[in-house]
């Protein structure tokens, strides 16, 4: 039986992924380095780098920061450290290697949705670390998927939406840093079924996972208060209106070559998540 390896999988999109590689009828080995789960298919490592996989086996490399905020905190020792990790993971004999990846390699600069054909400049420590290990999945022909912004149950702390739910049941206004950026937002389930799509596949190359769709900062707290019941509150920035920035995937290659396409819209993961707080 093909064995699949997840690292990170006591994670927000590891612990997930490997449920459904298990309820597919595939061997699955989660690594983790923090957890002491009970589950079968989990392994406790102090590095990942020290765990040998069995012959023909595929990697699926979770095992970063989730959040920009904490990876930024580390500096450039964040950034050695991660790029490592990724260069000793792929010089193992993998059949093949599928790296997590970010849209925030993209840059903020631009309105129009962001194809993988473009050149990227990276703007900021964890950006180039995603774009430093992509650059060493392509080399060993593996596949990485650039992420938008993902929201589920299980997110990080440090992140618009959960921001917004914190202050949420509330009265007054609800603040955010600011209205005006746009991002693109995806349910988790939609992500999990792009990682089984290249599992399926095994494409090398870049592809874009995300919904092709832009929601400006404050209309997503707008929706958030109307499907909570607290529509009459208002919606302030933290900050004057700055630079413009925008960041939208185009995922027209992805749904062509993965057979892939996103089936939850903003507003009934936005309401799965609302109803998952109160559950």
């Amino acid at each position: 039986m093909e064995t699949i390896v997840v690292t990170g999988a006591t994670g927000f999109i590891g612990r997930r992924l490997c449920h459904e590689i298990i309820d597919r009828g595939y061997d699955c080995v989660g690594l983790s380095r923090a957890s002491k789960s009970a589950e079968a298919h989990i392994r406790v490592v102090s590095k990942y780098e020290d765990y040998d996989p069995p012959d023909n086996a595929i990697l699926v490399h979770l095992a970063e920061r989730r959040d920009i905020k904490t990876a930024q905190s580390g500096g450039y020792s964040y950034v050695d450290e991660t790029v490592a990790l990724c260069y000793n993971l792929t010089k193992k004999a993998w059949r093949h290697v599928i790296y997590a990846s970010s849209a925030e390699v993209y840059g903020h600069g631009i309105t129009t949705e962001r194809s993988t054909s473009e050149q990227v400049l990276p703007h900021n420590l964890y950006a180039k670390t995603k774009r430093a290990c992509e650059q060493e999945i392509l080399n060993n022909k593996g596949t990485a998927l650039r992420l938008a912004n993902v929201y589920g149950p299980g997110m990080a702390e440090y992140n618009v939406i959960s921001d917004i739910l914190k202050q949420i049941p509330g009265s007054g206004p609800l603040t955010v840093r600011d209205t005006q950026p746009m991002r693109d937002f995806i349910w988790i389930g939609d992500v999990i079924e792009a990682f089984l799509a290249a599992l399926d596949r095994l494409k090398d190359g870049i592809f874009n996972v995300g919904t092709g769709t832009g929601t400006s900062i404050g209309d997503l707290a707008r929706k958030i208060l109307d499907l909570a019941g607290e529509a009459d509150r208002p919606i302030e920035s933290k900050t004057l209106p700055g630079q413009k920035s925008c960041i939208v995937v185009d995922v027209a290659e992805t749904k062509k070559l993965l057979d892939w396409v996103p089936k939850t819209s903003l507003n009934k993961g936005l309401k799965m998540l609302l109803e998952n707080r109160h559950g």
